[in-house]
């Protein structure tokens, strides 16, 4: 079995603006920008994962934060 890492973690707003990146393991989005707490609503993530043979695949999809 391949163990995969995120190599890169991005959530954008409705309008498209990027709220939260990470490139560390195990970061997670807390529904803030710049520390301020985000409308309720949905938005979009961008999870780029590495496997060990040198393969990447990006996974997309949305959310709704809830307040």
């Amino acid at each position: 079995r391949l163990h995969r890492r995120i190599v890169e973690f991005r959530v954008y707003n409705r309008a498209g603006q990027e709220v939260f990146y990470a490139d560390t393991p195990g970061a997670g989005w807390d529904g803030t920008f710049k520390g301020v707490p985000q409308p309720g609503g949905v938005y979009y993530y961008v999870v780029r994962v590495a496997y060990p043979d040198g393969n990447a695949k990006v996974l997309k999809g949305d959310v709704t934060l809830m307040r």
